[in-house]
């Protein structure tokens, strides 16, 4: 940073910075006041303040309520990690004690890996390290881990942003594989009897014949519009196609669906596997080839020798590996 800037941050009362997230989290200057315990004038004395230091209203009314302005939008993504920062920096040189650490860590993985090991992360957590907390959210790309918004990716590790990218590391978790997902009784799976006979009932192991999936209708998990998912790609290459009803951004969004539809999904393993166990649904292998998934913790390297994050990661290892 240099000589201007660090003048510039001088004469800034950083003071404020509680306030600003404060009052661009809650949109209300009664309940920014009440979550810093300060009366509500001397809130809105502050956010007069920090309207003329942002040259901007930052909150404007809208009806009975208040909402931010595009300025305010993008403080209110960067106020929050800068305050993160500055915790983080309080803590650094400081003994590392899980059960006192307030520590505060954002782990990207996608909703279905998160709901698979979350309740024995939340249980260690409110046993050994009651006042640190975790935040799920997309894993985003290495900029976010390198910039500290990120704190721990859980991902692929051969996906193209984590493969070729400086200063990260990472530890295999697990392979996962991929499933067919259907309702209970579906008329598309075909099961054997203890002769080996073809039969339509529910029973046995069962199986989906290539041209009963073909003929089904499909929900397809899709990262991106019109984006191409592995199970599309085969298809491709075999001179095939499905016929997709929905697409939806989230795996967990689909094992519900199929448990009171006759749609087909192909979810990862442990996905279907996790919702199997409250939802009637069955698994089964999918009738074209799919490559297994190797997944991974990916941290930067600027996190390696913290303790606090060697902490976490440690019990993110033993809650999700194999």
């Amino acid at each position: 940073m240099n000589s201007t800037k660090l003048r510039q941050l001088a004469a800034t009362n950083l003071n404020q910075l509680p306030a600003l997230a404060a009052l661009l989290s809650t949109c209300s200057v009664s309940q920014a006041a009440l979550h810093l315990g300060i009366s509500q004038p001397a809130m809105s004395n502050t956010l007069k303040q920090l309207r003329e230091v942002f040259a901007d209203p930052l909150l404007v009314r809208h009806g009975n309520a208040m909402i931010r302005t595009p300025r305010g939008e993008l403080l209110n993504q960067l106020v929050t990690e800068v305050l993160r920062s500055i915790e983080n920096l309080i803590d650094v040189g400081t003994d590392f004690d899980p059960a006192v650490s307030e520590r505060k860590f954002i782990i990207g993985a996608r909703d279905y890996i998160a709901s698979g090991f979350l309740s024995a992360l939340v249980q260690c957590l409110c046993v050994e390290a009651p006042g640190m907390s975790v935040r799920i959210a997309n894993p985003l790309n290495t900029e976010a881990l390198a910039r500290g918004i990120r704190d721990l990716v859980i991902a692929p590790p051969d996906l193209p942003v984590w493969r070729e990218s400086a200063g990260l590391m990472k530890k295999r978790l697990y392979t996962d594989s991929w499933v067919c997902l259907t309702r209970v009784g579906h008329p598309a799976v075909k099961h054997c009897d203890g002769n080996g006979d073809s039969e339509d009932h529910h029973g046995g192991e069962g199986y989906i014949p290539l041209e009963n999936y073909l003929a089904a209708s499909h929900v397809r998990v899709s990262i991106g519009v019109d984006m191409p998912t592995q199970v599309d790609i085969a298809l491709d290459k075999m001179g095939e196609q499905r016929h997709c009803v929905l697409s939806v951004a989230y795996f967990a969004a689909v094992p519900a669906l199929v448990a009171s539809s006759d749609l087909i999904a192909v979810v990862p393993k442990r996905c279907g596997t996790y919702f199997q166990t409250f939802l009637p649904i069955q698994l089964y292998p999918p009738p074209i080839p799919l490559a297994d998934i190797p997944m991974a913790a990916i941290w930067h390297s600027r996190s390696q020798e913290d303790p606090a994050h060697r902490w976490l990661r440690n019990k993110v290892f033993a809650h999700i590996g194999e």
